[in-house]
């Protein structure tokens, strides 16, 4: 298997997070969770001119999702969340060269499968 390029998102790693997860994912998303993720790590709060309008629209599903809190100066995320998202991030920052990841024909979508 080749290198994946550092935060590259593919097909598969859609399917690893829709399989694990149950939700589904796409580069947006995966492009937002490490800025996401150092504001929580350094108690920092989200800049409204740093977040783009479709940037803006995934936070607020994970707000409805239950997954982070707002305002904005005050971003905290649940556990799951920080599991989920580092997950995915170690898959797709680090972990680049052999990502455990499954394919579609390993298992069937669930019903009620979300977008963030």
């Amino acid at each position: 298997m080749k290198k994946l390029g550092r935060g590259e998102f593919t097909v598969e790693l859609a399917w690893y997070v829709l399989g694990k997860y149950g939700i589904a994912i796409d580069v947006g998303v995966l492009r937002l969770m490490p800025y996401l993720m150092y504001l929580v790590v350094n108690g920092e709060s989200v800049s409204r001119r740093r977040v783009k309008e479709d940037e803006e629209s995934i936070i607020i599903e994970m707000v409805a999702n239950g997954w982070i809190k707002l305002p904005y100066d005050d971003l905290s995320v649940t556990r799951e969340f920080y599991d989920m998202a580092n997950d995915i991030l170690w898959y797709s920052y680090i972990a680049r060269e052999n990502p455990p990841y499954i394919s579609e024909d390993d298992f069937v979508p669930a019903v009620d499968v979300f977008k963030l």
